[in-house]
């Protein structure tokens, strides 16, 4: 697959996958914002392939949220930036999040016939971010909600892998142990140095914009 990269500003690019999630189906008591960190650097990565991930992360949080709230933020994470998309939704078993990224594994039956989906679009985002050189993870509780965390380098590498094909070394702690990556287990605790962790002491700030309002600066 090709990648046509771009430079990018952050807060420019999120304009358009927000606005277009504001017409995606959810229901009335669903309320979407978005967050963006101080100091996001731009981005040389492909804006095509990582707006479908990102929409289809946001289509898929609002198929699954019945009440509550969906959420995009974005922050500076370790010479990238990290999108996470929050919902309140139903949220994923415990058992059924080593399969999530899967295709065509319908995690739950019941799930599906309820809000019309089978989550196909996750194994999508999961895909086209690997491409871009970075890593997708979850962490989610069932009846409580779902967090996706989308990780993208600075500079556009190619996707890096072990010799035998497991994950990027960027995503194994201190140990040389693989951390969660698109596997993550529901209330583990996320190892040092590893996909959508936040230092105790060094909380970015987030400024709070609805999607009426007008983009943030660089």
């Amino acid at each position: 697959m090709d990648i046509h990269l771009e430079k990018i500003g952050v807060p420019e690019f999120v304009t358009e996958p927000c606005s277009e999630a504001q017409e995606l189906p959810r229901k009335p008591d669903v309320q979407f914002e978005w967050h963006l960190g101080a100091n996001l650097p731009k981005l040389q990565t492909d804006p095509r392939k990582l707006k479908i991930a990102l929409k289809n992360l946001l289509d898929n949080a609002f198929k699954f949220t019945q009440q509550g709230r969906v959420v995009l933020r974005a922050r500076p994470s370790k010479g990238g930036v990290e999108f996470a998309v929050t919902d309140t939704g139903v949220g994923i078993r415990a058992e059924a999040l080593s399969v999530i990224f899967e295709p065509y594994r319908q995690v739950d039956g019941s799930d599906a016939r309820r809000y019309g989906g089978v989550r196909l679009g996750l194994h999508i985002a999961k895909r086209l971010v690997e491409l871009l050189g970075g890593a997708i993870a979850v962490q989610s509780t069932a009846e409580r909600g779902s967090t996706f965390r989308v990780w993208v380098p600075r500079q556009h590498q190619a996707p890096v892998r072990d010799a035998d094909g497991a994950t990027p070394p960027w995503t194994r702690n201190a140990r040389g142990k693989a951390a969660a990556t698109g596997t993550a287990a529901a209330g583990a605790r996320a190892p040092r140095h590893t996909l959508g962790q936040t230092a105790p002491r060094a909380v970015p700030h987030f400024s709070t914009r609805r999607l009426s309002r007008a983009t943030e600066p660089r």
